[in-house]
């Protein structure tokens, strides 16, 4: 094995990312956000046989984010934005999303050939396993449609479906049994990082990628802070382009010969196509805070994720799907209006009646009555510290990822290698 079993995060490997004045939550991870939970189903089976290639093996799986707890999206929906630096890949619902502001369903991450299976089985828990009403009596939106994203599988038998619907409600059962048995305590980033759930098949930089995250806090001006937090699933990039702390760590492994004879000219400065593996490929980057920010502000943050990738060495190839989606929990929106504004939760005008509109033909008209709702708002002239903190998180993120990747052998005999925290944290010393 290429990394010993401890797990590693890139902070044991000395290097700390970011500003030294910003300092994660307790986890460093999207966990430290209150209320945010994430769930994982992973499916492992065959082993590569050089004797009986077509054997099929399966490294797949779903990843689930819950913006709210205790399965309570459905009926309280967060203010949403979705980002796109390279658009070769998919992210559903994003029209939604952008047209209305919001977001009403978990996240579902996984990889590219199971997006219909995955879609169906978000649904499947909707409709068949939570309440039409939350325990206050307020009802879910008329309809829904599944946020699912994915990154191409680099692992598993290619072209093949493996994952079933009700393997997404087993990543349901995973957030719901974790809330049990941690007491509704934040959920240790050691349970989801790595090669777990959708980044089960996924490499990164060369290396086996995956899940990572990672999180800051931003102090208030009364008191307390707010939390930004980054998750990410990573399947991009070459080897030769792995850059932590600005120390070209891909080039300077290849010369070393870590990545085998096939690969040691990866420092080459000219891309090749057989130069590296996983030169193409995607990345999706979930945001989540409980900063009060309506969607135009986020869409500022997701502007400063590029920021962050280009740090570890990402360029964004032709075919890469570099996707990201930012929430924020802090504001309730009113529920979905049935007509009657005082169901809804809007505020009511206080100005006095007006005589109702007529016509010759049909007499007094029902015309409906516009209303308001209050919402509060993060000021402008705070915004810096956020944008450094999300250039920080992606950076972390994407390096725990890498840092937790074990090495794997995939379909058609592919060898991936977890990257070596102890070499890499032994050349690191005197580079930082």
């Amino acid at each position: 094995m290429s990394q010993s079993s401890t797990p590693f995060r890139i902070r044991d490997v000395g290097y700390t990312p970011g500003q030294e004045w910003l300092f994660p939550g307790p986890l460093n991870s999207i966990t430290d956000v209150p209320g945010v939970q994430v769930g994982t189903f992973t499916l492992k089976t065959g082993e590569w046989d050089a004797q009986n290639p077509d054997k099929k093996m399966a490294r797949t799986g779903v990843t689930l984010i819950c913006p709210r707890p205790h399965d309570s999206i459905w009926h309280h929906p967060v203010y949403a934005s979705v980002g796109v630096l390279n658009g070769t890949g998919e992210l559903s619902n994003t029209h939604m999303i952008k047209e209305r502001g919001f977001l009403q369903t978990p996240l579902a991450l996984t990889d590219t050939m199971n997006v219909g299976i995955v879609h169906t089985g978000v649904q499947k828990h909707l409709y068949e396993r939570t309440p039409v009403k939350d325990a206050d009596g307020r009802a879910r939106a008329p309809f829904y449609l599944p946020c699912v994203a994915e990154t191409s599988d680099m692992l598993s038998t290619p072209e093949t479906v493996f994952l079933k619907p009700e393997d997404v409600l087993s990543a349901f059962d995973d957030i719901h049994e974790a809330a049990k048995r941690l007491n509704n305590a934040p959920r240790p980033p050691s349970e989801f990082e790595g090669g777990l759930g959708g980044g089960t098949g996924m490499l990164c930089l060369g290396h086996k990628g995956g899940n990572g995250t990672s999180s800051r806090q931003i102090p208030k001006v009364e008191s307390g802070h707010y939390t930004l937090g980054c998750f990410v699933q990573c399947n991009f990039g070459a080897a030769r382009d792995l850059t932590i702390g600005r120390v070209q760590v891909g080039r300077q492994l290849a010369r070393e010969g870590f990545y085998g004879p096939a690969k040691q000219e990866a420092e080459n400065t000219i891309p090749r196509p057989t130069d590296s593996i996983g030169n193409e490929g995607s990345i999706l980057i979930i945001l989540g805070t409980d900063a009060p920010f309506v969607p135009h502000q986020l869409d500022r943050l997701l502007r400063r994720i590029p920021i962050g990738l280009a740090r570890t060495g990402c360029a964004s190839h032709n075919f890469s799907g570099d996707i990201a989606l930012a929430f924020s929990t802090q504001t309730t929106i009113p529920a979905p209006s049935s007509g009657d504004s005082t169901a809804s939760g809007l505020e009511q005008s206080t100005a006095p009646p007006v005589a109702a509109p007529t016509s010759k033909k049909f007499g007094p008209l029902n015309i409906p009555k516009a209303s308001t709702t209050k919402v509060e708002v993060m000021d402008d002239d705070s915004m810096n510290a956020f944008f450094y903190a999300v250039a920080d998180v992606v950076e972390e993120a994407v390096l725990n990822a890498l840092c937790a990747g074990k090495d794997q052998i995939g379909t058609g005999g592919l060898e991936v290698k977890g990257l070596d925290c102890e070499k890499v944290k032994n050349m690191l010393k005197g580079q930082l």
